[in-house]
């Protein structure tokens, strides 16, 4: 099974990150990929000061961070 980070990849999702956090920008694909998310509950939205857009944020869901500290 892909994680939401890699099927928000292969939509071509507007992807942002701080640290283990994965953002996505509020659009229909991303609610779309949203509404079946297994940990939806924990997932936050919030207007980004950069852009003025909404962006949901989904606790540890940036693998390639996870990835990083599993090489070391």
């Amino acid at each position: 099974m892909k994680s939401i980070y890699e099927q928000a990849i292969e939509l071509g999702l507007d992807i942002k990150h701080h640290e283990t956090d994965l953002y996505l920008k509020d659009t229909p694909e991303t609610r779309k990929l949203l509404k079946d998310y297994e940990f939806k509950v924990n997932v936050t939205s919030f207007v980004s000061q950069i852009d003025e857009c909404f962006w949901f944020d989904i606790p540890f869901a940036y693998d390639p961070i996870w990835n990083k500290k599993y090489e070391m």
